[in-house]
């Protein structure tokens, strides 16, 4: 139930945003956010995805300092991880080659989508 409730806090949040880079940049400067902000957090979910899956199916983790290590390395190397990437780094080349880019408005995106995960994440841990 939490992830039903949670997407529509962060859907929400992206909308007030949104709102508001619409009135301080116009349309273009909604585009820029909007491809920062869904970009940004497909990377977040193909993390956090993989790693739910890694940690799923490890059967006895190794009390090793290189555990952590080789499990991070795994995280990052993923073909989702590396899919969410392309869309991440396409879209930022899209607009650039299309010259659509508010750079300011691309990094509010950026920002936005963490403080909203972040923001989320607070609200589950007070919660429970």
């Amino acid at each position: 139930m939490c992830s039903y409730l949670c997407a529509l806090l962060l859907l929400g949040f992206n909308v007030l945003c949104a709102l508001g880079v619409l009135w301080r940049f116009q349309g273009l400067g909604v585009l820029s956010f909007e491809v920062g902000f869904l970009s940004f957090l497909l990377i977040l979910l193909a993390g956090f995805k993989q790693l739910k899956n890694k940690l799923q199916t490890a059967k006895e983790p190794m009390p090793s300092k290189f555990f952590a290590f080789g499990l991070g390395l795994q995280i990052s190397v993923g073909w989702l991880k590396i899919l969410a990437y392309g869309v991440f780094l396409g879209g930022l080349f899209g607009l650039l080659n299309l010259k659509l880019l508010v750079p300011v408005a691309y990094f509010v995106g950026l920002g936005a989508c963490l403080v909203g995960v972040v923001g989320l994440q607070a609200l589950r841990r007070a919660k429970s």
